[in-house]
């Protein structure tokens, strides 16, 4: 958390061993860094990242408060593209890997000089703005939000993403819908933005559920009723068509790798026997994997981290949203930080309201708002629920009827 509250306030980093105040941290792993007893600016790229939008050295841009040469510069002043509506001036010396960087003239001359002491001289909540709107201007441009909304019969039950997924297999997102009398599910392809379809599997009931999907097959486990907890059958559905693959009665699924999967069943002793099948049709395997070591199934998908009302940093969240919004959030906040933005879900109450509404907020890198929304109609399944996002997508629920899919990419 504390890389929440430094990308948001003005805590202290260190570089090189010695501690500087950031001017803002958190986007594509740059970070600016001021000192100001000495006028330094530090912009680095802790991820290797530069050369997206610098030369592939890191970068280091220093303003002197007092002026004077920049040591022995190698190449002519160059205008970076990105910066140029700033009047910012460019030095690279090549054997140190340093850039100086000069705003108000256009060639390195004294004047430029002038306006780098001039900027340097400005107290720091005056500096942490400029720098904080001069870096973060680039990916305020650059970052865009599309998104897709994807409506269902049913109430959205189970978001699962597609786990141990080969590279050929689409990005896919499988839902579980149900409410107290039906259950069906859908699947969305990320890839191309389409609902492929949504139904009841047929053979199902509403005591069958769902265990996961893992490349491309759905398993389920069916269940007898609520007086038999305990799984009567295995049972396989391509997750591109919704169609049946097999099943297997009174088998109960241990694990997977993808390919293979290991089931347990009851022998006569009422004892569990395990056994070896291929996921794709559940045919035995004659030769079980050796040495199994049980493989990361974690998806590509995280889920936002939640700060309840107890935890020490709800209250400088909840003060930041209230400045930005004008809403007072309850209950609980869900944060994530993705393509180099701040992604918030949060609960309040309307004005004369006694109801909760969530609302989902997205700031980049300059504090500017690029997606603020509002739902109202909240179900039992969205109620103080996160999201689900990976590194450019964010999946959440607007009601219990109805999925937004926000993509983020570069202009």
């Amino acid at each position: 958390m504390g890389g929440v509250k430094q990308t948001i306030d003005n805590g202290f980093g260190t570089v090189g061993g010695r501690k500087y105040a950031p001017v803002w941290l958190g986007f594509e792993g740059y970070a600016a860094f001021f000192k100001p007893r000495h006028g330094v600016v530090v912009v680095e790229n802790f991820k290797q990242r530069a050369q997206k939008f610098c030369p592939a050295w890191i970068a280091r841009a220093k303003l002197r408060q007092r002026g004077g040469g920049v040591g022995n510069v190698a190449t002519p002043p160059t205008r970076h593209p990105h910066f140029a509506q700033y009047g910012a001036v460019f030095l690279k010396n090549s054997n140190a890997g340093v850039m100086s960087v000069f705003f108000g003239g256009s060639d390195g001359s004294h004047e430029a000089r002038r306006a780098a002491t001039h900027h340097a001289d400005l107290n720091f909540c005056q500096f942490n703005n400029l720098f904080c709107v001069i870096l973060g201007q680039i990916y305020s441009v650059l970052t865009v939000i599309h998104s897709q909304s994807f409506s269902f019969n049913l109430p959205v039950w189970r978001i699962m993403g597609n786990i141990l997924a080969d590279a050929s297999v689409p990005t896919l997102l499988v839902l579980e819908l149900r409410n107290r009398d039906q259950v069906a599910w859908a699947n969305l392809n990320l890839s191309t933005g389409r609902l492929i379809w949504q139904h009841t599997i047929e053979t199902t009931d509403w005591w069958t559920g769902s265990l996961g999907c893992y490349n491309g097959i759905l398993l389920l486990h069916r269940y007898a009723n609520a007086e038999q907890p305990a799984p009567t059958g295995l049972l396989a559905v391509n997750a591109d068509d919704g169609k049946v693959r097999w099943e297997l009665k009174k088998a109960v699924f241990v694990q997977t790798d993808g390919h293979f999967m290991q089931i347990a069943q009851r022998n006569a002793a009422q004892e569990p026997a395990y056994e070896w099948r291929q996921l794709t049709d559940a045919q035995p395997i004659v030769e079980p994997p050796q040495n199994w070591i049980a493989p990361n199934q974690d998806s590509t998908w995280l889920t936002s981290i939640s700060y309840a009302p107890t935890n020490q940093y709800y209250d400088f969240l909840s003060h930041f949203i209230a400045n930005k919004t004008g809403q007072q959030p309850v209950q609980i906040i869900n944060y994530a930080e993705i393509d180099a933005c701040i992604v918030l879900l949060y609960y309040f109450y309307s004005p004369n309201s006694i109801t909760l509404s969530q609302s989902l907020l997205v700031i980049d890198s300059t504090k500017k708002i690029l997606w603020h929304e509002i739902s109202s109609n909240l179900g039992d399944s969205t109620t103080l629920g996160g999201f689900m996002h990976n590194q450019n997508q964010v999946i959440y629920l607007r009601s219990e009827l109805e999925l937004l899919v926000l993509n983020f990419s570069k202009s």
